[in-house]
């Protein structure tokens, strides 16, 4: 198509931010470059996939420094032998390694399944947004090159019909016609002329709707250049072709928000299972009346184990997800 062949030369297409002989393809590589929809597709791109990173992590062990530090101001009382008992030290202090390790976890099921699928997704609605932007600049392009050639068929409307009313006036001066060939003449000019001007004022206004379509400067100097020869090539293209509407970047978005609705689904009922992980623990614990023998010996202690959680009740917010969904 038109807009398909519009897009060779871009390697080749000025980079500055001003484009003061603008081709078609110069004036969509530079929508794609300084276009703000365009823009903030890619750092939506960029930030969802700093998201899955950050999700992702939750795989990795999670690691962690922990130190605490206590005084007792009045010691805990406890009952020993028929007495209450205050006991234990004025400070208390400890200084500890833990780590942790998931074994199973929804949210982070999750996040490793749908990973490839939302990367897919930004970039989807980047290409969209592209596209999008690549026709509009088209259609712009095309409008105000049709708008340049009105304009230029209504001069030499203009010239013709002013020749024709200095022949009428001629005419009506030497007797050969009365006033009423002259007076059309004259409203056919000024027909012409306005007709002139109004398309004027559509080429300014058309001009500023491309500029803002491409993100361009107010005040920079923008011309378009065209070869009729290539645009009358660009127009010769099958329109027996059948469509496949699998290449259209609309349809393949459904198709991954589709998936990603399905895993959502899937995530609801992984909610039912268990969460599991792995811990370990090793601490440095310090006890003594004196805080300035607190840290001089240490009481290390450490473990491991493994951690399940099991959700038994938690309201009816998932059993909605559980029937299959309806199918429209």
């Amino acid at each position: 198509t038109i807009i398909c062949c519009s897009l060779k030369g871009f390697s080749q297409s000025s980079q500055n931010d001003s484009l003061p002989n603008a081709t078609l393809p110069a004036c969509i590589q530079y929508a794609l470059t300084h276009q703000p929809q365009v823009q903030q597709s890619l750092i939506d791109e960029k930030i969802a996939g700093a998201t899955i990173k950050s999700k992702l992590a939750d795989w990795f062990p999670q690691i962690s420094l922990d130190a605490y530090y206590q005084h007792n101001f009045k010691l805990p009382t406890n009952f020993f032998n028929g007495a209450f008992i205050a006991n234990g030290t004025s400070n208390i202090s400890s200084i500890g390694l833990s780590g942790t390790q998931n074994i199973f976890n929804p949210d982070v099921l999750l996040a490793a399944r749908t990973s490839s699928d939302v990367k897919k997704a930004y970039s989807q609605i980047t290409d969209s947004t592209r596209i999008g932007v690549i026709a509009g600049v088209s259609k712009a392009f095309y409008d105000v090159l049709l708008t340049q050639k009105q304009i230029s068929v209504l001069d030499e409307d203009i010239v013709r019909l002013d020749r024709s009313l200095q022949d009428a006036y001629n005419q009506y001066k030497g007797g050969i016609v009365d006033k009423t060939d002259y007076k059309r003449a004259t409203i056919s000019l000024n027909n012409a002329k306005a007709q002139r001007k109004l398309q004027q004022d559509f080429l300014t206004s058309k001009y500023a709707y491309l500029r803002q379509l491409m993100g361009y400067p107010d005040g920079a100097h923008l011309q378009l250049q065209y070869d009729s020869t290539e645009l009358q090539r660009e127009l010769d293209f099958d329109t027996l072709q059948l469509i496949n509407y699998n290449n259209r970047v609309e349809y393949q978005l459904l198709q991954t928000e589709k998936n990603l609705q399905q895993y959502n689904l899937k995530y609801y009922k992984w909610g039912y299972l268990p969460s599991a992980y792995i811990y370990g623990v090793y601490n440095f614990g310090y006890l003594n009346s004196d805080f300035g023998k607190l840290y001089e010996r240490a009481f290390p202690n450490s473990n491991v184990g493994v951690q399940l959680n099991f959700p038994i009740f938690q309201g009816t917010k998932k059993l909605v997800f559980m029937s299959e969904p309806t199918r429209l």
